[in-house]
């Protein structure tokens, strides 16, 4: 297929992506079988020079924009053309930093989850994702929280990352309560078990930043009542994340009820 046979597609699906989400998929799954007959080099092309965006959206999204759209369209074309094209993928998952990186990472944990590619390739993922921007540990998170809602099979995806920044970043995105809660205790446990001094202060920093209480890990270290001994408390960690919770809770009921007033 010819990049002038692609244009037309690629401006379909991209048009439905954003105006109708559930007939871009049904769309994209009837033309799969099309789309193994793609050549990934025509798809490169395509990547950072997109074809025109259709008038009816006015030049309103402009050249980043469309771009963008077509970008995505491309790899869930690639997603869907199977996983022979891991190595495609695997260029973006873990070369230079590009906003593609979170959804290349995606399309492997989907392949993985669907059993279409070996355990090894989640395994590389995990193991290299620590050394990955904090951009893209939050949008790996968020579109495999997105999955996950759908689909239980990511919440096991999610709880068999043993790299910290996984949950680390859905705190830091905010999930489910009990969720919330869940990833925050780990946190705490893996920041009193924690050795390094790199690690320990993004634990505190996600610790801080879910738990939306001040200075919420110093909880794990120093109590908060002045009639407990600092030299002999034992932090229970799970009634620390229940505290901060509760303030977190406290604090936006009193942030609502002060815009009723106003």
């Amino acid at each position: 297929m010819t990049s002038k046979e692609l244009d037309p597609l690629l401006i379909e699906l991209g048009t439905l992506l954003l105006t109708d989400e559930g007939a871009f998929q049904s769309k994209i799954k009837s033309v799969a079988p099309l789309l193994k007959a793609i050549d990934i080099a025509v798809l490169n092309q395509r990547l950072h020079n997109p074809p025109q965006e259709p008038k009816c959206f006015n030049d309103e999204l402009g050249l980043g924009g469309w771009m963008s759209v077509i970008q995505y369209v491309i790899f869930e074309i690639v997603y869907h053309s199977g996983s022979s094209q891991l190595k495609w993928i695997r260029d973006f998952a873990y070369g230079e930093y590009d906003w593609t990186q979170a959804t290349a990472l995606t399309i492997i944990c989907r392949w993985y989850v669907e059993g279409k590619i070996e355990k090894e390739n989640f395994e590389e993922l995990d193991t290299q994702l620590y050394d990955m921007r904090y951009e893209t540990w939050l949008n790996l998170a968020q579109a495999l929280y997105g999955l996950a809602k759908r689909d239980e099979r990511y919440f096991t995806l999610i709880d068999s990352f043993t790299t910290p920044v996984m949950i680390g970043a859905l705190v830091e995105l905010g999930v489910d309560p009990s969720l919330q809660r869940k990833y925050l205790i780990q946190i705490g446990q893996l920041i009193l078990d924690e050795a390094n001094e790199d690690m320990l202060l993004l634990l505190t920093d996600f610790f801080n930043q879910g738990s939306n209480y001040p200075n919420a890990a110093d909880l794990l270290y120093f109590p908060g009542e002045a009639n407990i001994d600092p030299y002999t408390y034992e932090p229970n960690i799970a009634e620390i994340v229940d505290k901060c919770l509760a303030y977190k809770l406290a604090e936006n009921h009193d942030s609502q009820r002060h815009s009723t007033l106003l």
